[in-house]
């Protein structure tokens, strides 16, 4: 078990007393001091000597030179002081102190390293998980993972004291990383306080890696005389060496001049593989031009590829034994304008640079973070840089996850600043989100509890019947707000099963105003359009013809809401497989190989598959919902879909025959909205039993369903309607009521204006 007596064991001991007397924070507030009192001094001393001589005092001649002899003495002391603690300053930042904290060059006598004798020296007691919580390095620690100094002090106030189970090996030297994870395991409270924060024990140990290497950089900044900074300087006249460069500097960019390549706290090498490849290509004797490919980096030399005269006159140079090429291009352009072309790709070897993982990607950003945070002012934590990352994947569609994550990032950042936030969270990138993209995004509002709550009662009132469906739609789209489903698949996916007018069509629409607040979130592709041959590449894009896809635009331009797939089962075989990727991985790739994100979208499939087997059932006197599985088998077995694509919706949702009184319910709710639509007119459309019975009665049918009532009420109630305001019988302030005709009369209907 650690002990307060282990820690003077250790060689660098002496060197935490010393510092802790004389820390680099107390000598430069000293040397500040001491500059201050002596400029103060020479102010007052040199009022008082002129003083002196304008008053013509006596013996002022003596008592002005005394007074400078004075101030040299003081002048004396003061420097001799600040050379004292310049030397004392120098010795910490000595050969060995510096090293062993920058390149962990520590000696097995030393027992810990630097930063963590800094907090066991000055920890109290035994209570070492108090003294890395009260420590600058633990503060900084518990700061980035969004803890802050509040919850610090009322978690240490409300725990006592307990040991530590850990010890101090000659051998294996104790690190930070080491000390800080045997502080989460064995305190249940600490790590709970970390986890109410998003903390996992990964994410701990990445947070704790990042505070390191920001000590490092911070000690490499403070030495400005070492090689690796000095490198970085640019000269004042580096042209002298080599002479001025007007043309190439016109036309080329100088990369060391770009802020990625200046130094990070955080510099991670993510593409090993590919730098040991693009080695090999350097290393050749002749033909030794790379050309990286990859979604990362645009072209840099698109005069290069724009014309074969170009290509021709620098030709001779890519042949050259004495010059190394690097080029760059972006897959697009690689595939549209290069691959095809064989003089190029005879002077250029591949080499392909994939994107990202989402883990990489944070880190990326870690690399880049330090700038940004000093240039706005601004922080961050790690559960916000790792928000930033899920962000651009989940909800931005164009380019790579690390383009799309940087981007993100920095149009984050002066949007914190225009709101006065000061330290980035991760509500604080979802709050960013749902404004930029109007998609729900982090937190449930107050708004979207009552949204969701009510989602079921909501659809009841535009779909008559069908509660077994309206009550799957709706449990599986709470499940996916509250992000208890696959994060990447797509928001919601169903295939919904039954005769023609039982409601499908209106459960989609009515789905769409009420989780989005209005129908124009609907999207249409009626599947029937796509039965050729060419169907996926007019979905996805072609390549030959440079066309651009339906499905792969109408997602970009509408990354969140609904899209129904109408008479999905009358589509190609190819696209039903494109669909079985989509919904299985929540994204497709358009003609370019460029990701089209739908993992923001509702899929819903309409399906007049296994109408028969449904009618089959009731005259049987079966519940077709209780019988879903022999349905779907029976689907299955006709060839029209194949297992594994059913069983990628999140639901299969049967739909039964409408009953006469639901069909009355609806003809009711067709009328109400043609009332509506004559209400702008001053109209008052009086909807009454007998209208809705004989609409329902005379307008459906049990092949049809509900749908041909829509043609009923315009052959009849909206032609009559029209009729009668041609004869201006009907106009503003009128009311218009059907009732039944009067006996004898050859009228369908008898119309009452009032």
């Amino acid at each position: 078990m650690l002990q307060k007596k282990d820690i003077g064991k250790s060689k660098i001991y002496s060197v935490l007393v010393l510092e802790h007397f004389a820390s680099e924070r107390n000598l430069g507030r000293l040397v500040k001091f001491l500059e201050a009192f002596f400029l103060i001094f020479v102010i007052v001393a040199l009022g008082t000597s002129l003083f002196i001589v304008r008053m013509n005092i006596p013996n002022a001649t003596e008592l002005s030179h005394l007074i400078e002899y004075k101030l040299l003495g003081i002048l004396s002391l003061v420097m001799a002081l600040i050379a004292i603690v310049s030397m004392l300053r120098a010795y910490l930042r000595s050969s060995y102190y510096f090293e062993n904290v920058l390149h962990n060059r520590y000696h097995p006598a030393d027992l810990y390293t630097f930063t963590v004798g800094r907090i066991l020296y000055r920890t109290p007691g035994d209570d070492w998980l108090a003294g890395f919580m009260r420590s600058d390095t633990g503060r900084l620690i518990l700061a980035r993972c969004g803890i802050s100094s509040e919850q610090i002090s009322d978690f240490l106030d409300s725990r006592a004291a307990q040991p530590l189970e850990i010890g101090l090996s000659p051998v294996t030297l104790l690190k930070l990383r080491d000390f800080v994870l045997a502080l989460y395991r064995a305190n249940a409270d600490f790590s709970k306080l970390l986890y109410a924060a998003g903390i996992g024990e990964a994410d701990f140990l990445a947070v704790v890696d990042w505070v390191v290497k920001g000590i490092e950089a911070n000690e490499m900044s403070q030495r400005f005389w070492r090689k690796e900074n000095l490198d970085r300087i640019s000269s004042l006249g580096k042209e002298w060496s080599y002479g001025y460069t007007p043309m190439l500097d016109q036309f080329a960019t100088d990369l060391l001049d770009r802020p990625e390549a200046q130094y990070s706290a955080y510099e991670v090498n993510f593409r090993e593989k590919e730098v040991k490849q693009l080695e090999g290509v350097l290393a050749r004797q002749t033909g030794a031009n790379a050309l990286l490919v990859g979604d990362n980096e645009p072209v840099r030399l698109d005069v290069l590829w724009s014309g074969s005269q170009v290509f021709s006159l620098l030709d001779p140079y890519f042949a050259s034994s004495s010059l190394s090429v690097i080029a760059m291009s972006d897959t697009d352009k690689f595939h549209r304008t290069l691959e095809t072309r064989g003089e190029v790709m005879a002077r250029f070897e591949r080499v392909s640079v994939p994107e990202l993982s989402a883990e990489e990607a944070i880190a990326n950003l870690l690399s880049s973070i330090d700038r940004i945070e000093r240039g706005s002012h601004i922080e961050f934590s790690y559960q916000g840089l790792k928000q930033v990352v899920h962000s651009a994947e989940a909800y931005l569609s164009e380019g790579s996850l690390t383009d799309k994550a940087r981007d993100l990032l920095e149009e984050l950042v002066p949007w914190a600043g225009q709101n006065g936030i000061k330290f980035i969270l991760p509500q604080t990138v979802s709050d960013y989100i749902s404004q930029k993209t109007k998609i729900p995004s982090g937190e449930i509002t107050e708004q979207e509890k009552k949204i969701l709550q009510n989602l079921e009662s909501a659809l009841h009132e535009r779909v008559i019947g069908q509660p077994a469906a309206i009550k799957a739609v709706a449990s599986a789209m709470k499940r996916a707000r509250v992000g208890v489903v696959n994060q990447k698949r797509p928001l919601g996916s169903f295939l919904f099963l039954g005769p023609t007018g039982v409601g499908k069509t209106e459960t989609a629409k009515a789905l769409a105003f009420a989780y989005f607040g209005t129908e124009d979130k609907l999207m249409r592709l009626d599947m029937t359009e796509y039965q050729d041959e060419g169907a996926v590449e007019t979905l996805i894009g072609s390549f030959g013809g440079n066309k651009p896809g339906v499905l792969a635009n109408m997602i970009r331009q509408n990354v969140f809401g609904v899209l129904l797939l109408d008479e999905f089962e009358k589509t190609n075989k190819d696209v039903l497989n494109l669909f079985l990727q989509i919904l299985d991985e929540g994204f497709f790739s358009d003609m370019n190989g460029k990701k089209v994100n739908a993992r923001n979208i509702i899929f819903i499939a309409t399906s007049n598959a296994g109408a028969e087997t449904i009618w089959r059932m009731l005259k049987e006197g079966k519940d077709p919902s209780t019988n879903r599985d022999a349905l779907i088998n029976e689907i299955v077995q006709t060839g029209i879909y194949r297992p594994e694509l059913i069983n990628r919706f999140d639901d299969v949702i049967i739909f039964h025959p409408l009953s006469a009184d639901e069909l009355f319910q609806i003809a009711g709710l067709m009328l109400k909205k043609l009332a509506k639509r004559l209400e702008p007119k001053g109209i008052n459309l009086v909807v009454n039993e007998y209208l809705a019975r004989k609409v329902a009665s005379e307008g459906a049918n049990e092949m049809f369903g509900a749908r041909p009532m829509n043609r009923y009420i315009q052959d009849k109630a909206e032609e009559a309607i029209a009729d009668q305001i041609i004869a201006g019988s009907v106009g503003p302030g009128k009311s218009v009521e059907f009732r039944a005709p009067v006996a004898g009369s050859a009228e369908e209907f008898e119309i009452i204006v009032q």
